[in-house]
C-alpha cells in the first residue's frame, strides 16, 4: 500500500506552483523576501533530514547496548566502536562533514565516535567550540541546532531512562543554501530574464516539495526491512478506515538465539528476509505491514467482507516463513514465526487495545508451543504483564515463591520441594509465570529473576537443614558463563561452596541446541555438580530430548 500522503503532498505542489507562476509579477519586488524564507525552508529541511537520519543512528546504538549505559558499553567495547564509526561513515556526503559522538567524563567532554569527510584525527576544537551548547544537552536533555557561518550543528541527546549519557553531533555545511540566494539574487538582476526567472523558480519549488515527500517517506518507512514502521501507527487513520480491517502481530520464534549464533549482521538480514516473505504473502495494494518491534510485525489485513480473512492469511504468512529456511550469505537459516490475530479492529475502543488484544493471542501462540497462529477471543481472558512493569518488579525483589511436593512415583516419597516462581505488582495481587514470563523471555530480566531465584532458595537451605529443593532453568542459561560463576559464588556464600546435594536445578528439555554449544552446555553442568548441585530434566516426553547428551550429563531425575 502506497502513501496517500504522498500523492496529496504533489498535488497541493501542483496547485501552489500555478498560483505562484500567475503571481510572480506582482511579487517580483518581493522576491528578497522568498529568497530568506526559501532559504529558511531548505535549512528546516535538511535539518529533519540530519536529525531522522540520527535519530536512527541513536535507535541502533541503544538497541546494540541491550539496556546497558551506552557511554560504559562503548568505552569497554572497541569493536563496537569500529563497527558504529563505519556505520556512520555511510551518512557522511558533501553536506555532512562530521558525525561524532561525545560523552562527559569528570566534568569533562570526549569524543567515544568520530568520523569526518574531511579528517582523520579527532577534531578536539569542536568540543571547545560547542562546549556550552553540549552542557545545554547534557543538562535539559533537549536537542540543539546551532547557526554558524561556515557551517550547521545538530547535537541530539543520548539517553539511558531519564539520563543523558551522550550527545550525538553532526555537522552539515550551508553550501546549498548559499546556492539557492545567489540564483534568486541572479536572476532579480537581470531585467531581461523574467522567463528564466519563473522556471527557475518553479524548479527550486518542485524540488522542495519533492524533497519534503522524500524526507516524510523516510519517517514511515524502516530502513532495514522497507516495510512502514511504527511512526505510522500515529498516523494510521490518514492511510486506511480501520473498520475494513482485521490485525495480525508475527513474531519470529527464537530470533535472540539466530543472533546469538549467526550475528546481528546476519540476524538483520534474516528480518529484512522475513519482512519479503510476508509483502509476497498479502496482497500489496490492500493489506499493510507495520515493523512494530524488533522482530515483530502488524499486518493489516483487509476483510473485503470476509471475516476469516485475516485468519487465513495469519495461516498463509506462518506457512510461507517456516515451510522454506531463509538463504543468508549463502547458507539456510530455518525459521518459524508465532502468529496472534485479532479479526476485527472496528470493535476496539482504539489502536492501541487492539495490538494488545493481537498481542494476547500472540502470547497464546508462544505458550502452545511457537510456529503456530491463534485467533484472539472474548473468552480468553489471559493478560500477560507489560515487560516494564516485570523487570521493575524483579529489580525490586517483588518475588515470591510457592513450594509443591517432588515424589518417588514408585514410593510416594517426597524427594523435595519445587520452588514456584510468583510476582506481586504494586496492588499487592500474585501473578503465575504465564502472564509475566512471556514478556522477558530471553531478556537480561529473565536472567536476573533467574539469579534471585537461586540465591532465595540457597538461603532457604542455608536455614532448613533439612529440606532438598529445586528450581527450574532454561538450558540458554546454562550457556551463560555470567550465570554459572553467580551460581558458584552464591553456592560458596550461603552453602559453604556445597550444597550436598540439597539443591537442584530442572532443564527444560524442549530446546536443542548446536553440538558446539551444548558441549559448553555439558562443561558447566559438571563445574556446578561439583559443588554438590543436583539436575533435573524437566517435563520429560513433553518437547525435543537428545538422550545420548542426557546419558553424558548423568542427572540425577527425570522428571514427569
Amino acid at each position: 500500500m502506497r502513501l496517500r500522503s504522498r500523492f496529496q503532498t504533489y498535488t497541493l505542489a501542483l496547485i501552489f506552483l500555478l498560483v505562484l507562476s500567475t503571481l510572480l509579477a506582482f511579487l517580483f519586488h518581493y522576491l528578497p523576501r522568498v529568497t530568506q524564507k526559501s532559504k529558511e525552508e531548505a535549512e528546516r529541511l535538511l535539518a529533519e533530514e540530519v536529525s531522522t537520519q540520527l535519530s536512527n543512528v541513536i535507535d541502533q546504538m541503544t538497541r546494540i547496548a541491550r539496556g546497558e549505559r551506552l557511554d560504559s558499553f562503548l568505552q569497554k567495547s572497541e569493536d563496537w566502536r569500529w563497527f558504529l564509526e563505519r556505520k556512520l561513515e555511510v551518512l557522511l556526503t558533501n553536506h555532512i562533514r562530521n558525525i561524532y559522538l561525545v560523552y562527559k567524563r569528570d566534568s569533562l567532554f570526549d569524543f567515544l565516535i568520530f568520523v569526518s569527510s574531511e579528517r582523520e584525527e579527532p577534531d578536539y576544537s569542536l568540543i571547545s567550540l560547542h562546549g556550552d551548547s553540549l552542557e545545554y544537552v547534557f543538562r535539559e536533555g533537549k536537542p540543539l541546532l546551532i547557526k554558524r557561518e561556515k557551517f550547521i550543528t545538530l547535537l541530539k541527546p543520548v539517553r539511558a531512562g531519564k539520563d543523558v549519557v551522550a550527545v550525538l553531533g553532526a555537522d552539515f555545511s550551508p553550501a546549498r543554501f548559499t546556492e539557492v540566494e545567489e540564483s534568486i539574487d541572479l536572476m532579480r538582476d537581470l531585467v531581461g530574464g523574467g522567463a528564466m526567472l519563473i522556471t527557475l523558480l518553479l524548479l527550486l519549488l518542485a524540488f522542495v516539495t519533492v524533497r519534503s515527500g522524500i524526507i516524510e517517506r523516510k519517517l514511515f518507512v524502516d530502513p532495514l526491512t522497507g516495510v512502514y514502521n511504527r511512526n505510522l501507527l500515529s498516523r494510521i487513520h490518514d492511510f486506511i478506515d480501520l473498520r475494513d480491517y482485521g490485525l495480525l502481530i508475527v513474531d519470529v520464534d527464537n530470533f535472540k538465539r539466530v543472533n546469538d549464533v549467526y550475528g546481528h549482521d546476519t540476524g538483520d538480514l534474516v528480518l529484512k528476509a522475513i519482512a519479503g516473505r510476508i509483502g509476497n504473502l498479502i496482497k500489496r495494494d490492500r493489506d499493510l505491514v507495520v515493523r512494530y518491534g524488533g522482530e515483530e510485525f502488524l499486518v493489516f489485513v483487509r476483510k473485503n467482507g470476509d471475516p476469516n480473512r485475516p485468519a487465513l492469511i495469519g495461516e498463509r504468512i506462518r506457512k510461507g516463513i517456516s515451510g522454506s529456511p531463509v538463504i543468508v550469505n549463502g547458507g539456510p537459516i530455518r525459521v518459524s514465526v508465532s502468529v496472534g490475530v485479532l479479526p476485527d479492529v472496528s470493535e476496539e475502543r482504539n489502536l492501541e487495545e487492539a495490538i494488545r488484544k493481537a498481542d494476547m493471542a500472540l502470547y497464546t501462540a508462544k505458550r502452545k508451543g511457537k510456529d503456530r497462529v491463534e485467533v484472539y477471543s472474548d473468552k480468553e481472558r489471559a493478560y500477560v504483564l507489560p515487560f516494564w512493569e516485570v523487570r521493575q518488579a524483579v529489580e525490586e525483589g517483588r518475588v515470591e515463591f510457592l513450594y509443591q511436593p517432588v515424589r518417588d512415583l514408585e514410593t510416594g516419597e517426597v524427594l523435595m520441594l519445587e520452588a514456584l516462581a510468583r510476582l506481586r505488582d504494586r496492588e499487592g495481587n500474585l501473578h503465575v509465570p504465564d502472564s509475566f514470563l512471556p514478556s522477558i523471555k530471553g531478556t537480561d530480566a529473565y536472567t536476573s529473576l533467574t539469579k534471585l531465584a537461586v540465591y532465595r532458595n540457597l538461603e532457604v537451605l542455608r536455614d532448613h537443614e533439612n529440606l532438598k529443593v529445586s528450581v527450574n532453568l532454561e538450558v540458554s542459561h546454562l550457556l551463560s558463563a555470567d550465570l554459572v560463576e553467580f551460581v558458584e559464588e552464591a553456592v560458596r556464600e550461603l552453602m559453604g561452596g556445597d550444597c550436598g546435594k540439597r539443591f537442584f536445578l530442572e532443564i527444560l528439555e524442549y530446546e536443542d541446541y548446536p553440538l558446539q554449544e551444548m558441549e559448553g552446555f555439558v562443561k558447566n553442568v559438571r563445574r556446578l555438580k561439583d559443588l554438590g548441585i543436583g539436575f533435573i530434566v524437566d517435563d520429560f516426553g513433553s518437547g525435543y530430548a537428545n538422550f545420548l547428551r542426557i546419558v553424558n550429563l548423568d542427572l540425577d531425575y527425570v522428571k514427569i
